[in-house]
């Protein structure tokens, strides 16, 4: 809607002499009916504006939330587009290639689940078709999904930085860079491959980025409860995601005196923080996770405190 120009201009200021009774004819009481006739039909007319401007307000809500959707199957698309190229421009290619290395196990451990999540999400787009603009059907297709969403995903990103890793190796050797290679160039891609993958973990990011803009929009509108519902989902299920990706950076990068279990199996984590100890001089660093409590020093761990549901265990990593 453009810009309304200003349509109300301001009268001069009548005189005195135009106030002096003598000079200015009585009214009747037909003239006091009249005027009170005309008042009345401009209350009508500004209760119909203001109602036709309410009107057109939803109507411009809705239509904004008609384009959120528009963008979330667009964005469908180039998400299958590109995990169709790593499937069928590389898995295929490279499956049973026993002679490049890739064996039905170095796919798995190279492209993990990406294929089941390729054909879910061509399902998906289907669906998200036959939804047109109702955002009542959109929200309730992703509460449907969720479940599967949430497990499929938490699979890949517990996973993707393995991913990474044997993806390196056999780039950095042959026969198996030369295979990678000549997919690459068949598919015209710019990005190696593991660009590529890590595009699965965005598109689930966007998911409530686009439920949160719609929910904006539809405040006090019919709808606005299921679409909060759907957010409020996808956001636990973002908070995992971002949980496993920030454990991943910890066990890979940060607590490099780390000897215990691997971290993804202590539970999600729940706080992160540091705190001043009464005569240290550096600080401490704390990570509770589900199941451990965790104290460490700046340069390295030094302490682990497991706590467990039924029991308490100490032990000491020197």
């Amino acid at each position: 809607m453009g810009d309304r120009e200003n349509v109300y201009s301001h009268s001069p200021v009548p005189s005195v002499a135009s106030f002096d009774d003598s000079t200015q004819p009585g009214f009747t009481l037909s003239d006091i009916s009249s005027l009170k006739s005309a008042s009345s039909g401009s209350e009508q007319s500004l209760d119909k504006i203001s109602m036709n401007y309410n009107l057109n307000d939803t109507e411009k809500k809705l239509k904004h939330v008609g384009f959120l959707i528009d963008e979330m199957r667009d964005t469908e698309l180039t998400y299958i587009n590109a995990l169709t190229d790593v499937t069928k421009g590389y898995i295929s290619r490279l499956r049973g290639d026993k002679a490049s290395g890739f064996t039905a196990e170095v796919i798995k451990d190279a492209f993990v689940n990406i294929e089941v999540i390729l054909q879910f999400h061509e399902k998906l787009h289907a669906q998200l078709l036959t939804c047109d603009h109702n955002h009542h059907l959109v929200a309730q297709l992703f509460l449907n999904k969720i479940n599967i969403l949430t497990e499929m995903y938490i699979q890949f990103c517990s996973a993707f930085p393995k991913s990474l890793d044997k993806l390196e190796k056999l780039h950095h050797s042959e026969p198996s860079k030369s295979a990678l290679e000549q997919c690459q160039r068949e598919l015209g891609h710019i990005f190696p491959v593991e660009e590529y993958l890590h595009r699965a973990v965005q598109r689930f990011l966007k998911y409530p980025l686009l439920f949160k803009d719609m929910a904006k929009k539809l405040v006090a509108l019919d709808g606005h409860d299921i679409v909060k519902e759907a957010l409020d989902k996808l956001l636990v299920t973002a908070l995992k995601i971002n949980s496993v990706k920030r454990v991943q950076e910890l066990q890979a990068t940060e607590l490099i005196g780390w000897k215990g279990s691997d971290l993804l199996l202590m539970g999600d984590l729940l706080l992160e923080d540091s705190f001043k100890v009464l005569g240290a001089k550096d600080p401490r660093y704390m990570f509770l996770f589900k199941k451990v409590f965790s104290v460490d020093k700046e340069e390295g761990i030094r302490r682990f405190f497991c706590v467990q549901k039924r029991n308490f265990n100490r032990r000491y990593h020197p």
